[in-house]
């Protein structure tokens, strides 16, 4: 395709290049083009190697960081009234987005000038041929905004005519690279750094254009000796097999192309070439070093590595030189080499999983918004994430920071992210709790029940915070079954529970509700058994307190006796109350011990140091006596 003012071709055939490559399966596009003297050029695409491509941090993987475009060759100059002069051949993609599929190449030369004058003809003598162009009107200047594409521009491409569409000289049947002079080893240039070249397959390695103003206000004549020329030459002999491709099932994570992995004994496949013997015996070297080998089956190969450590590899596949001869040999020549090996081919083994991190601000705890944000991060670049909201099970879906979450009920949640990296490493995930609304209570305390007459009356100390109402649940120790009553108000702190059966034994737990729900059960209560005509026992007969013996762990003795009635229901118990007093007589702090035997008269108590007084409380089937008198003041140690 052409775009220009008026043209003229004074060569309007293109010269062909040599050869074309095999394609590379990393990547889709023939792993290089040779030119006249089989100069071979791959197709350039990592920044590291001088290429004229753009690519994201990380190494070059196909389709996820892969240039829209690239170049086998490209050669570029521009000087006064010429503002670019460009001879490639370059790789695209039909649509411009990177997919497998659409790539397609051509050649193209390229003349872009300004401040010239309108109508005039200017004739341009160029490394690859000659052309008379005329300027146009733009804005009042005389431009050219010249463009030759040749090449494929459909699929699947024909790469031949990419290679047949290579500008040149109408004379030559095969068109060659321009290169720098002083080219560095293994190019044909610098990108950066302009220089003389040769090449030009008309003798013509320059720019020289006539006309008008050509080279600024009344010179007419302008040329260029200089060039930036970019190429990288492939040095991969011939009969060699392609370079290695790791295969998909060994490419591990979100994409089987990236050439990330974390697969420590990853398969690799290519090809040999036309004419190879079956079953020739192709070999894998990592880093230089021999990791595998099979024998070639129907022009292709597949070589599963031995294990690799960790980090960054390069891989190629080798075959036997059949031209190589043996030092003792006297035919030998040390030019030949003993194997053909291929390019390289970049993987990374990352067996390393990524760290989520939950950032600043999160919702407070607890909080009023109903819609939390979270924002959040991983420790290595290219990681995707997974987040959960939860009140209950782990529910795990794709997002991106920041996460805003619909509406939400009030309640405990458990935010949650994970990464993944490239590779397929899942980190452990980072969590926040925190509470939407008023949290549910928390358990009632000090439970504990009184028989009456087919009746008891519980009691308990209320959580902290609002409370709505109580559930009460009353189980027949005997059967095991129970049953719930509900709607005891939620200021209550007893209630008297009817319907039960006098000579069965009770216990019971309570619940607080709020307006977020329903918190968790006390402990069990005290067990009781309802009696007709049996009342509470009286309060027991406190004795004399006895402080602990000094040395050792710090004690004091409560004493007691039986109360003077037993309320018609035999003692089944007791419990020992110790009151540490301060100085003026208010209580500090209570320690209760555990329901002692009936028959227990006396118990050593181990406290915290201090002085103390002790009460006692007595226990039948029909409930709980009065607490007893207090006790003397002893001294704890």
């Amino acid at each position: 395709m052409v775009a220009a003012g008026l043209v003229t071709l004074t060569v309007p055939a293109h010269a062909s290049l040599s050869e074309v490559g095999p394609i590379d399966p990393s990547h889709g596009y023939p792993s290089y083009f040779a030119d006249a003297d089989g100069v071979k050029l791959k197709y350039c695409v990592d920044p590291a190697e001088g290429c004229l491509s753009e690519i994201g941090p990380g190494p070059v993987s196909f389709p996820d960081n892969f240039p829209d475009e690239a170049f086998w060759f490209i050669a570029e100059t521009a000087q006064a009234n010429l503002r670019l002069y460009e001879a490639a051949l370059e790789g695209a993609f039909l649509n411009e987005a990177v997919v497998d599929g659409d790539q397609h190449a051509f050649g193209r030369i390229r003349i872009r000038m300004t401040n010239l004058v309108v109508g005039a003809t200017y004739h341009v003598v160029h490394p690859y041929g000659e052309l008379d162009l005329t300027a146009f009107a733009n804005g009042g200047d005389g431009v050219i905004n010249y463009t030759d594409d040749q090449g494929c521009f459909s699929t699947p491409c024909d790469w031949q005519l990419a290679a047949g569409s290579f500008l040149g000289d109408a004379s030559a049947t095969s068109a060659s690279w321009l290169k720098q002079t002083n080219a560095p080893a293994g190019t044909l240039g610098s990108a950066t750094t302009a220089g003389t070249i040769s090449g030009s397959p008309m003798n013509t390695n320059y720019v020289k254009i006539t006309g008008p103003n050509a080279g600024g206000q009344g010179v007419d004549t302008l040329r260029v000796d200089t060039f930036n020329v970019v190429g990288v030459i492939d040095t991969t002999p011939s009969g060699a097999p392609s370079t290695p491709d790791l295969a998909s099932a060994s490419d591990s994570g979100w994409s089987d192309r990236d050439n990330i992995t974390r697969a420590t004994t990853p398969t690799f496949t290519g090809t040999v070439p036309a004419g190879t013997a079956e079953g020739t015996t192709v070999e894998l070297l990592v880093d230089g070093a021999l990791a595998g080998s099979a024998a070639s089956a129907a022009g292709a190969y597949s070589i599963t590595s031995a294990a690799l450590a960790e980090g960054l590899h390069s891989v190629q596949a080798r075959v036997a030189n059949p031209a190589w001869l043996p030092p003792e040999d006297p035919a030998y020549d040390p030019t030949v080499p003993k194997y053909l090996v291929s390019g390289g081919l970049d993987i990374q083994i990352d067996l390393t999983a990524p760290t989520s991190v939950i950032g600043d601000p999160k919702p407070s705890n607890p909080t009023a918004d109903t819609t939390p944000t979270f924002l959040f991060s991983g420790d290595e670049a290219g990681v995707t994430f997974q987040c959960s909201l939860k009140t209950g099970a782990d529910l795990y879906a794709p997002c991106a920071s920041p996460r805003t979450y619909d509406e939400q009920l009030a309640g405990l949640y458990t935010f949650k992210v994970k990464a993944t990296d490239r590779a397929g490493n899942t980190g452990a995930p980072a969590s926040y709790t925190f509470q939407i609304g008023e949290s549910v209570p928390a358990a009632p305390t000090d439970v504990t029940a009184t028989a009456g007459d087919t009746s008891a009356t519980v009691q308990w100390t209320a959580p902290t915070g609002p409370v709505s109402s109580y559930r009460l649940q009353v189980r027949d120790i005997a059967a095991n079954t129970s049953r719930m009553v509900y709607g005891i108000g939620g200021t209550a702190a007893s209630t008297v529970v009817t319907g039960l059966t006098n000579g069965r034994s009770y216990d019971f737990r309570v619940r607080a509700l709020n307006s977020t729900g329903v918190g968790p059960f006390s402990a069990q209560s005290n067990a009781v058994t309802p009696q007709g005509s049996a009342t509470r026992p009286a309060k027991p007969l406190i004795g004399t307190a006895v402080s602990g013996v000094a040395g050792g762990a710090v004690t004091a003795t409560a004493n007691w006796s039986p109360p003077a009635s037993d309320g018609g229901s035999a003692i089944t118990g007791y419990r020992v109350t110790a009151l540490r007093m301060s100085s003026t007589g208010t209580v500090l702090s209570r320690k209760t011990s555990a329901l002692l035997a009936a028959g227990t008269r006396s118990l050593q108590m181990t406290l915290a140091a201090g002085n103390y007084r002790f009460t006692v409380r007595a226990y039948n089937a029909v409930g709980q006596s009065p607490l007893s008198a207090r006790s003397n003041l002893v001294t704890a140690r």
